[in-house]
């Protein structure tokens, strides 16, 4: 697959991503807002606030995870090239891609996503793209 393929899919998982974790901070942010240091405003706000921080939330997350899959791969590629890896800095990014599918799709129902991560990033990155 292309790296336009990777980035294609890449984006359809991000944006699954940023809509739970958006509703899920918008939801947070109108329903309990007076209780995170906003006294009477965050009830005041209520759903509208939510709403309004659940659009900001996923266009953030949108750009940073697009912009975060290029800069890691880039970062993972230096160490990719030290251990041996000489398929080039498309092939690490696209691995980066795929391996991180699990992490963007489990990470918003679960508060340590350390082992479905590492797991993902190591089994794509070893085992199919740098052989």
């Amino acid at each position: 697959m292309s790296l336009e393929g990777a980035v294609k899919y890449y984006i359809c998982i991000a944006a699954v991503y940023s809509a739970l974790f958006a509703l899920m901070l918008g939801f947070a942010g109108g329903l309990f807002g007076s209780r995170m240091g906003f006294g009477n405003l965050g009830m005041m706000i209520g759903v509208g606030a939510g709403v309004g921080a659940a659009i900001t939330f996923f266009v953030i997350f949108m750009i940073m995870a697009v912009a975060g899959a290029f800069i890691g791969g880039a970062i993972l590629h230096i160490f990719v090239y030290i251990a041996g890896g000489r398929k080039g800095m498309t092939q690490t990014i696209k691995a980066g891609m795929y391996g991180s599918t699990a992490s963007l799709l489990f990470d918003v129902l679960t508060s340590d996503n350390s082992l479905h991560f590492g797991y993902g990033y190591c089994r794509v990155l070893c085992h199919r793209y740098h052989q």
